[in-house]
């Protein structure tokens, strides 16, 4: 396995890892009605589309999607912060790594 198929995997995993930690709390807590509702069904849709292994293209948009998101309106997790900020970083590698053609 190249080092890029490896960073890839190790990336994927940060996002399955947070998605399946933190998921059902964000989605309780940010539920229909509230101002990060359309974010947190985002980040569950990534990851369905992540575990169901569907097409880059398809995942690179919503990576894109959820990126734009969390920087246009600083969206932060108190309950996870620092997992969401590692979550976020995933994001950013496979975004420079689509970009680059690295995966």
């Amino acid at each position: 396995m190249s080092r890029f198929a490896k960073r890839r995997e190790t990336a994927y995993y940060k996002i399955w890892y947070f998605w399946t930690t933190y998921g059902t709390k964000l989605q309780t807590e940010n539920g229909y009605g509230t101002f990060k509702y359309e974010f947190v069904d985002k980040m569950s849709q990534l990851y369905q589309d992540i575990a169901d292994a569907k097409n880059n293209v398809i995942i690179h948009g919503k990576i894109l999607d959820i990126l734009g998101e969390q920087i246009k309106h600083l969206i932060q997790f108190e309950c996870c912060l620092d997992a969401f900020n590692d979550y976020i970083c995933a994001l950013r590698l496979l975004d420079v790594m689509f970009r680059h053609n690295m995966c």
